[in-house]
C-alpha cells in the first residue's frame, strides 16, 4: 500500500519537472526569436519609417519643398 502511495508521488515529481523543462524550452526559443528580429536592425516598418525620415529631412531643411513632394510622390503616399 505504501508503495504505491510513493508511485504516485514519483510521477507528479516527472510530471512537474517535464512541464518545467518544455515551459523552459519555450521560454528559450521565444528569447531567442526576440533577439534575432530586435538586433537584426529591420523593424519591418518599411514606408512608413521612409515617410518619418522624410518629412524630417523637410522639417530639418535639407531637402526644399519640390524634393520633398518628389520624394512623397515616389513612396506613393
Amino acid at each position: 500500500m505504501m508503495d504505491g502511495g510513493m508511485m504516485t508521488g514519483m510521477w507528479v515529481v516527472w510530471l512537474f519537472w517535464g512541464i518545467f523543462g518544455l515551459l523552459l524550452i519555450t521560454l528559450a526559443v521565444l528569447a531567442i526569436i526576440w533577439l534575432a528580429r530586435n538586433l537584426s536592425g529591420n523593424s519591418g516598418g518599411g514606408r512608413d519609417d521612409a515617410e518619418q525620415i522624410l518629412r524630417r529631412e523637410y522639417a530639418s531643411g535639407r531637402i526644399d519643398e519640390d524634393e520633398y513632394q518628389r520624394r512623397r510622390a515616389h513612396l506613393g503616399t
